[in-house]
Formats: structure tokens, sequence, C-alpha cells
């Protein structure tokens, strides 16, 4: 638990996430049902929504015009198949490399990105 707050009679406790990256396997996907899937992933989202939420609550998360440091999207694109499988590789690859180039320096600021790139239906 990380912190708790009074609204009304009730106590929230927030928690923090124990791991630090989180990639979901194709297997996940073919291992469950519709209906739990959608649960597992809206749990994977409510945890993003709920962190971005805290920060902006904490006024930790104020981009600015001029911001180079934070990132906010949503994008609807229309991409080929060739194309989809160029982006979801070129954020793979990011994702991996700054994953992977983890900062031991005392300066570092721990980042949070979440990403979901799929074909939507119509």
């Amino acid at each position: 638990m990380v912190a708790t707050r009074k609204v009304a009679a009730v106590t929230e406790r927030r928690y923090q996430i124990v791991a630090h990256n989180l990639a979901v396997p194709p297997r996940f996907f073919e291992s469950l049902d519709p209906r739990e899937l959608s649960l597992a992933l809206g749990s994977l989202f409510d945890a993003a929504k709920l962190g971005l939420q805290r920060e902006v609550e904490e006024g930790t998360f104020a981009p600015s015009v001029d911001d180079e440091e934070s990132l906010l999207s949503l994008a609807h694109l229309m991409l080929t198949q060739d194309r989809r499988r160029e982006l979801v590789a070129r954020l793979e690859s990011v994702v991996q490399e700054f994953t992977s180039d983890a900062d031991d320096d005392p300066d570092a600021v721990r980042l949070a990105l979440f990403l979901a790139a799929y074909p939507e239906s119509e």
C-alpha cells in the first residue's frame, strides 16, 4: 500500500504494482474465453488509468506545450497490414531498448508507458 485517503466514511487504499513491466503474451489470448480475457485486460487498462489519475491529482503530471518528457495520446490510424506490422515492431523495439537500458543514475526518474496497438472492428 502506498497511500490512503479518507473519502466521507470510507478510507481508500492505493496499492503500487510490484512488477515494473508487463507484456501480455499471445498464448494468454488463446487460453481464456473472451469474457475472462476482457476482464483481465480491463484490469491492466485500469492500472494504467489509475496511475495516470493519481499523478494528475498529485500535480506531477501536467504537461505543457513545450514538455519533452511527457506524452498523452490516443490515435486511430488507418494502416495497411505491412505498416501495422512495422509500427508494432518499432514500438516493441523502443520498449525493449529502454527496458534493457535500466538507468542506475540517482537522478533517473521512473516513467510510466502504456501501449496497446490493435486492429479495431468497424
